[in-house]
């Protein structure tokens, strides 16, 4: 207990000590084994998922701007037949 009030005793903290593990890595570690796990009993299937992944990223890396480019601050329609058309715009805050 402190004699005054002001910032608690390094003694009266409850800060988790160095090296704790956290939140995050605790779920993540067994998520990481199942993963590979799974890679080791279907590797096709393993390899073909990393590939349309990282085939995703590249596509969404480099034709995201381009397309943000091309719709941008412009008003666009969407015709739904039996229902109307939605009129929308994709602008910056």
């Amino acid at each position: 207990m402190s004699l005054h009030h002001g910032t608690p005793l390094a003694a009266e903290r409850h800060d988790p000590p160095p090296g704790w593990p956290s939140l995050v890595s605790l779920l993540a570690v067994p998520v990481v084994l199942l993963a590979l796990m799974w890679a080791m009993n279907y590797p096709l299937l393993a390899v073909s998922v990393l590939s349309i992944a990282v085939a995703v990223a590249v596509l969404l890396r480099r034709g995201g701007p381009r397309l943000l480019r091309r719709l941008y601050d412009r008003t666009r329609r969407l015709t739904i037949p039996g229902v109307g058309t939605v009129e929308y715009r994709i602008t910056s805050p």
